[in-house]
């Protein structure tokens, strides 16, 4: 087994090219990674500005009908483009951080250069059409897929592509914010889940780098201006706890609604890039009555954190986003979830500052800096990153008289999060999916999360009709050693039948003489991209030896049949990858 640390053979003859070791030829590589996330970063920031410009220009000026129908039917648009690209170029481009997260935990950090290249396309479009979300996520998979690509080219170890990987989002985040303590603290807390020494050195040399070609092409400035503020008075320090409190239940609903929503557009008969499409009409109509839900919401977060802003706004403000963010996202749109949720905190912060600071105006700061610690705040409780959101909150604003009610408000806030909810943000769909996050993350993989369905499944497996009689479907049996069979009438699944149903039948001289009178109707099914873990869980505790694999999109169509056959050659395929 080759170390992860060591010279492996596949990239021996690179080193020796370089003159390097593996510590030095990866500092190199980060550094490289980090400064073609941060082109990335900014190469997106453009494109997006470009796409706000061209749907903007679009929308006449007046409030007349041509206007209320170009308004609505903006976002709908846009989510059918970015859900007809996602769907022809790159189904794997859909998603974001929690993508890049599965991405480490099951394919050794492997994610194609086309992912980086489709997701910055769709979601410009998406957001600048008005779509509700935040950049970074899209940043985030660009640089992961950069550091992929890097990783494959000079044929690294597999842990080494991973923190390539992680290095790549570093350098994407460190450019959004312009935060290069920040995106190293993302990329470990968030996208590895680990602090090792040798990780961070890479992850901040990239971190460094992404935000140094940020500063130079976008301007070395703070993300957003705000005022000076100093804590008054230390008991104040309890009412930014409070604050955390109300951020993470705040944030456990904007989390269960983005999981909700992307249930209910799954459900939906719809192909995938319609759905956008819907989503975005619905933002559409939103944005009539509040047009502040378009978009990323970068400019109404410094209008916040600059000005006070009435708190019965910032209530308007707060649940247009809180709607429109999981309309957008869950029905398929592209974009990132990070500055919504700031967005979100903001908007409570500012409230409850406001009230605050009327009740006690000598002793407590202003509201804007409420709006701030709110921000990175509800970030800290929906992604169970407390160290991350404390940097992120200092780096935006620059402002160090805040480093306390920062720090109370962020822990208090993930604490009661994880409370609330086992899941982040960024984990919620990976649990989901039969994924156990932290034990991957301890590298103590189960053989089965490291596994596909379609890996090992039997494609185009044998199928029989409802119609066929027992003797003949005893016959098939015979002639094709398979214990079990899907039903299928029009190519449809209609249930699967085994050599157990069979025997049962003649057994106790039922009278049935038609495969589907013995057959098992409705029977559990598994997707290609499943787990085998998660194909497992579906099982449970069933004494089914087989199961349909099918369409996502046509749940009632067969790709394959996974046997238990099926399941042992996975564990083993497992087991070799985990060594």
């Amino acid at each position: 087994m080759t170390s992860a640390t060591g010279d492996s053979p596949s990239n021996q003859h690179i080193l020796r090219f370089l003159g390097l070791s593996v510590g030095q030829a990866m500092l190199l590589f980060a550094g490289i990674v980090g400064i073609a996330s941060g082109l990335a970063a900014t190469g997106f920031y453009w494109i997006l500005n470009e796409f706000v410009q061209v749907f903007l220009q679009a929308r006449p000026e007046g409030l007349n009908t041509w206007t209320v129908v170009i308004t609505v039917l903006s976002p709908a648009l846009g989510g059918l483009i970015c859900g007809l690209m996602l769907h022809y170029w790159s189904p794997d481009a859909r998603g974001g951080v929690a993508e890049v997260i599965e991405a480490i935990l099951h394919r050794g950090g492997r994610i194609r250069p086309r992912v980086g290249l489709v997701k910055a396309l769709a979601s410009a479009i998406c957001i600048g059409s008005g779509g509700s979300a935040g950049r970074e996520g899209p940043v985030v998979q660009i640089g992961a897929s950069v550091g992929s690509t890097l990783a494959r080219i000079f044929r690294v170890t597999t842990q080494n592509s991973k923190l390539l990987v992680a290095c790549g989002a570093a350098g994407g985040i460190a450019a959004v914010f312009n935060a290069p303590i920040g995106g190293a603290f993302f990329a470990a807390e968030i996208i590895t889940g680990r602090f090792e020494m040798k990780g961070l050195t890479w992850l901040f040399t990239a971190s460094a780098m992404g935000a140094a070609v940020a500063r130079s092409l976008l301007h070395n400035r703070a993300t957003f201006d705000t005022a000076p503020h100093e804590l008054l008075s230390i008991w104040a320090l309890l009412l930014h706890a409070v604050l955390g409190v109300f951020c993470a239940c705040l944030g456990n609903v904007f989390v269960s609604l983005l999981h909700k929503s992307e249930v209910y557009f799954a459900s939906l008969r719809l192909s995938h890039f319609l759905r956008p499409a819907l989503g975005g009409l619905i933002v559409g109509l939103i944005g009539l009555a509040i047009p502040q839900v378009f978009g990323t919401g970068g400019e109404l977060l410094q209008e916040i954190f600059a000005h006070p802003v009435a708190p019965g706004l910032l209530l308007l403000w707060m649940l247009g986003k809180l709607i429109a963010t999981p309309l957008t996202l869950g029905s398929g749109g592209s974009g990132g979830d990070l500055m919504p949720s700031l967005f979100l905190g903001a908007s409570l912060g500012g409230i409850f500052g406001h009230w605050i600071h009327l009740a006690f105006p000598l002793s407590t700061m202003a509201p804007s800096a409420y709006a701030l610690v709110g921000a990175t705040a509800l970030f800290a409780g929906v992604a169970h990153a407390p160290m991350t959101a404390i940097i992120l909150g200092f780096e935006m604003g620059r402002n160090y008289g805040l480093i306390l009610p920062l720090m109370v408000s962020c822990s208090v806030s993930a604490l009661v999060a994880k409370r609330l909810r086992k899941g982040s943000l960024y984990t919620e769909k990976l649990i989901n999916k039969g994924v156990d996050v932290d034990r991957l993350r301890n590298f103590q993989p189960d053989p089965f999360d490291l596994v596909q369905v379609s890996e090992v499944m039997t494609l185009d497996p044998i199928s029989v009709s409802p119609k066929m009689s027992l003797q003949d479907l005893s016959e098939k049996f015979i002639s094709t050693g398979l214990h079990g069979l899907l039903v299928l009438e029009d190519e449809k699944i209609v249930g699967i039948v085994t050599v157990s149903d069979v025997q049962r039948a003649m057994e106790q001289n039922s009278g049935m003489t038609s495969v589907l009178e013995i057959a098992t109707s409705d029977p559990i099914v598994c997707y290609a991209h499943d787990t085998l873990n998660s194909a497992l869980a579906r099982l449970g505790g069933l004494e089914v030896g087989r199961m349909p694999v099918v369409f996502e999109t046509h749940p009632s169509r067969a790709i394959g049949i996974l046997s238990r056959t099926d399941i042992v050659r996975g564990y083993s395929i497992g087991l070799s990858r985990r060594e």
